[in-house]
C-alpha cells in the first residue's frame, strides 16, 4: 500500500521538553497542538484504511516560507530537519501507522515553497 498526505502550513519541529519540577516534563504547546492537527489531517485522509503494521519506507518534504534576504536556494538554517521529522512521525503514531519504529528507510528533504506545507509518502515494504 502506497499513502500521500498533504499538510498545509508552515511545517512546526518537535520542540524540546520542558522540565517544570523534578521528574516532570512537558511537551511544548505549539509541538502538541501541530502533531494533533497532522494526526487529524491523517486520520481523515486515511478514511477506511488500517494503521499499518509492517516495515516501512517514508519519505517526508518540508516546504518552507522563502526569507525575503536568503542567500541560498535551499534552507540552511532553522528549523533542523530531523525535528522536522520528530514532530510529523510522532503526530502520525497509531493513525498511519503502530508506531514510528517500524520505519525501516526514510528520505528526507526541506526545501523553500510559496506554499509552505509537509508532504509525507509512506510505502510498506515486502518481507522476505
Amino acid at each position: 500500500m502506497r499513502l500521500f498526505f498533504k499538510f498545509p502550513g508552515i511545517p512546526v519541529p518537535k520542540g524540546r521538553p520542558r522540565l517544570i519540577a523534578p521528574g516532570v516534563v512537558y511537551t511544548p504547546a505549539k509541538t502538541k497542538s501541530y502533531e494533533k492537527l497532522i494526526g487529524t489531517l491523517a486520520h481523515v485522509g486515511m478514511g477506511a484504511k488500517k494503521t499499518l503494521e509492517g516495515p516501512l519506507y517514508v519519505e517526508l518534504t518540508a516546504f518552507l516560507p522563502q526569507p525575503k534576504h536568503a542567500k541560498c536556494s535551499l534552507p540552511v538554517g532553522k528549523p533542523d530537519i530531523d525535528n522536522l521529522l520528530k514532530s510529523a512521525l510522532d503526530g502520525l503514531n497509531r493513525i498511519v501507522w503502530r508506531d514510528d519504529s517500524q520505519i525501516c528507510q526514510l528520505s528526507l528533504q526541506k526545501q523553500y515553497a510559496a506554499n509552505p506545507r509537509l508532504e509525507i509518502k509512506v510505502e510498506e515494504i515486502t518481507c522476505i
